[in-house]
């Protein structure tokens, strides 16, 4: 869950008390067109580099991570080589229908099936892609602190990366009123999925994964898409989903 030093800066950040809170990541940002990479500046398009007390860290615990590793490639190997034997037929057939479940629910859920990147919608001169061309010129941070608000959606974060401290180092990068953006679930999302999207008005969208145990947001995104009256947020997800 979302930490009590992050709700607590979530809160002085917003001015009020947040509807929910989360530390969240964006995947990998493509390589944009290079009139449209010129034309913003040539902007950050990857995080910072970790400091210094960041990869001592990282040395100290190369043992177990080399460990786990091992054992993961390990095990992946083993299933490859062995999952397909050892499976029964009953057990082939139900893989085969949880793939044909998925292809539908992204069809239901209008999201497209091959999506040019999973980040974004892949169009650079709507907001999703601009505020892709800005993100690591905000911050060189990997996470933002995504906080929703009554009527608007603050996204905060270090000014540079940081390795200890990020809940109290925090800062607002970017405000997203309610008639510009909301932040979604995909209608027929699994409940457990750590995944949830920013949806603009002009209807592009930014990819983002809660990097907590438990995501506030997703909970009170799906919570607050159950009620039968939505609040400003809710109003205008439904007008969007249109």
């Amino acid at each position: 869950m979302i930490s009590k030093r992050a709700r607590r800066t979530a809160t002085e950040l917003l001015g009020e008390s947040p509807a929910a809170v989360g530390w969240c990541k964006l995947g990998p940002i493509p390589k944009p067109p290079k009139d449209v990479y010129a034309a913003a500046g040539r902007p950050r398009l990857r995080p910072g580099w970790i400091r210094p007390l960041g990869i001592l860290g990282y040395i100290a615990a190369a043992p177990f991570l080399l460990f786990a590793l091992g054992y993961a490639a390990l095990e992946a190997t083993a299933e490859a080589v062995l999952g397909p034997l050892l499976r029964t037929k009953k057990e082939r057939q139900a893989l085969r229908d949880k793939k044909a479940c998925e292809q539908r629910r992204r069809r239901d859920t209008g999201l497209p099936e091959k999506p040019p990147t999973d980040v974004f919608d892949g169009d650079w001169q709507a907001e999703a892609g601009q505020l892709l061309l800005r993100w690591y010129g905000q911050s060189s941070h990997p996470s933002r602190l995504v906080i929703l608000g009554q009527d608007r959606m603050v996204l905060a974060g270090p000014p540079r990366r940081v390795t200890l401290g990020q809940d109290k180092k925090a800062q607002i990068l970017d405000i997203l009123k309610a008639d510009r953006a909301v932040a979604e679930t995909p209608e027929r999302a699994s409940s457990d999925t750590d995944r949830f999207r920013i949806r603009f008005h002009d209807g592009s969208w930014i990819m983002l994964t809660a990097t907590d145990s438990v995501s506030d947001i997703h909970a009170h995104l799906t919570a607050t898409r159950m009620l039968p009256e939505f609040d400003a947020f809710g109003r205008l997800q439904k007008d969007l989903r249109r």
